[in-house]
């Protein structure tokens, strides 16, 4: 029976889940506390599933961990098809649940065709600010890498910095591992640097990305960023409308759109760090890039 949200549309028949799990079958879910996938496993979820957030709950790494090494999940892999989507969202677009964080896994994030909306990531926890980033997915230190391909990041939220998707680290001591995103809509995402401590070259931003300290090999190609924000919203200077970065080289193309993007200080499509030439962040955006009414300007003096 498809129950009434108080403030929405009607939810359709689902079964309650909360709790640590490690396997899960496909359906329809409605979430009623957090999920925690258990270090050691790795949560695969089958095409056409979809989680549907009652309220305010987290999604993978157990929030009552400290921000350090020993915050260790589980991974997840997540493939659905272009016929049978993934599906993660608040049961209305003012839900603002806390969103997907995988940190320490030894495991590739992986997603394909998965749509993530909805999500407010501020969960004010003392103990680590990992809740506070990457509103849609915050992929923390997760060094085998991270691939998105053919996904959508709608409405997500985050207090710090990355308001849909935040990847931090691909390096596993030896060598750099895949960071790929790919065919994927990052659309009405917003970051609002509520608290941020940065440095010349590290700004806070990136209201759809945010990468730091990720090298190659990393692909960004064909997707779309459309009206992403980066908000400043207590006097912390905001760079990277849709797209923000601390020391990382990323070559950014081929066939990325970036529409009607802005930040409230500078760089409103991509973000060096307010330097009016390649090299921070960004080592080069290829020639079929295209750019539209990006403020106050695009980045990176493109």
């Amino acid at each position: 029976m498809a129950v009434s949200s108080p403030s929405g549309p009607v939810v359709p028949p689902c079964t309650d889940l909360s709790g640590s799990i490690s396997s899960v079958a496909a359906g329809t879910y409605c979430v009623t506390g957090d999920i925690i996938i258990p270090a050691g496993s790795v949560l695969v979820v089958p095409p056409g599933t979809e989680f549907i957030f009652m309220g305010r709950y987290h999604f993978g790494r157990d929030p009552a961990l400290p921000d350090d090494a020993s915050a260790i999940s589980g991974g997840l892999t997540a493939i659905g098809t272009a016929e049978q989507p993934i599906i993660f969202r608040g049961r209305d677009a003012q839900t603002g649940w806390y969103g997907i964080t995988i940190s320490h896994a030894p495991d590739v994030v992986r997603l394909e065709h998965v749509t993530i909306r909805d999500t407010y990531k501020d969960d004010p926890n003392p103990t680590s600010r990992i809740w506070r980033r990457g509103g849609g997915l915050s992929s923390y230190v997760n060094v085998a890498g991270t691939l998105i391909r053919h996904c959508a990041f709608i409405n997500n939220r985050a207090w710090m910095v990355a308001g849909a998707l935040d990847v931090n680290s691909n390096w596993d001591g030896h060598q750099t591992n895949p960071v790929e995103v790919t065919d994927t809509l990052f659309e009405d995402n917003t970051c609002e640097c509520g608290i941020y401590v940065g440095s010349a070259n590290d700004k806070c931003g990136g209201g759809a990305i945010r990468f730091s300290h990720v090298a190659g090999p990393v692909t960004v190609a064909r997707n779309t960023f459309r009206n992403n924000r980066a908000l400043n919203t207590v006097g912390i200077p905001a760079y990277g409308g849709a797209f923000g970065a601390f020391d990382s080289g990323i070559p950014l193309g081929p066939g990325n759109r970036f529409e009607n993007n802005a930040a409230a200080d500078a760089d409103g499509a991509i973000s060096c760090a307010g330097q009016a030439v390649l090299g921070v962040n960004f080592t080069r955006v290829d020639s079929t890039n295209v750019f539209t009414g990006n403020t106050p300007d695009n980045g990176c003096g493109l």
